[in-house]
């Protein structure tokens, strides 16, 4: 699973809810903004939405998320939403980490 794959998972959860009219993406120097348009949900409702299709959007795969409220201007909620894949490490630290530990990757 790639992250377009996530990102396109999160979007579609979004044309279930009936509180929120458009979710709109735009990337500023490669940092992803949520754009959403909503004149009848709140700040609440909306980012309790944004958690719920983000843990859909990511159940099946090692991707975290991170959301943060950026402004609210009418009907419009921008946010900053970003998904992470787990970087892996390259060197052996000699705390035998387990799962993670590079001395037992085959």
């Amino acid at each position: 699973m790639t992250l377009d794959d996530v990102w396109s998972s999160f979007f579609s959860h979004f044309t279930r809810n009936k509180l929120i009219e458009q979710v709109e993406k735009k990337e500023i120097t490669h940092v992803p903004f949520l754009y959403i348009t909503s004149s009848k949900g709140d700040r609440h409702q909306i980012e309790k939405w944004i958690h719920i299709a983000s843990e859909t959007a990511t159940t099946n795969a090692k991707v975290t998320w991170q959301t943060e409220f950026v402004r609210h201007a009418t009907s419009i909620y921008v946010y900053r939403h970003r998904f992470f894949v787990p970087q892996r490490k390259s060197f052996c630290c000699g705390n035998v980490c387990g799962t993670d530990c590079t001395r037992l990757r085959l």
